[in-house]
């Protein structure tokens, strides 16, 4: 089951947002620390809200392995994989345009 947040948006208006949740390692960021001094969290999350959710309802997000960075790369994977023999994969587009 996907959690619900609302957050506001701007003056008067609220969005509801919903955690994609995930697979794969439990944690997205580390204090890089050894022994008892390590601290880690899930920090970075996959935000989508309802429309979206209804335009792409098979997304898995994952979280990858940490390399140099103290956060973990996420992949978004929203590929649909048909279960039929003679059936290909489908992949729906989506674009991200940061603003």
């Amino acid at each position: 089951m996907k959690s619900s947040l609302i957050m506001k948006k701007s003056e008067g208006t609220y969005c509801e947002l919903f955690d994609l949740g995930f697979v794969s390692n439990k944690f997205t960021w580390s204090n890089k620390q050894a022994g008892v001094g390590n601290i880690q969290e899930r920090l970075d999350r996959g935000l989508v809200n309802f429309h979206w959710m209804t335009k792409f309802p098979h997304v898995v997000v994952k979280h990858l392995t940490r390399l140099i960075s103290d956060h973990c790369p996420i992949l978004v994977d929203w590929t649909i994989r048909s279960t039929g023999a003679n059936r290909h994969s489908r992949v729906k587009l989506f674009r991200f345009e940061a603003h």
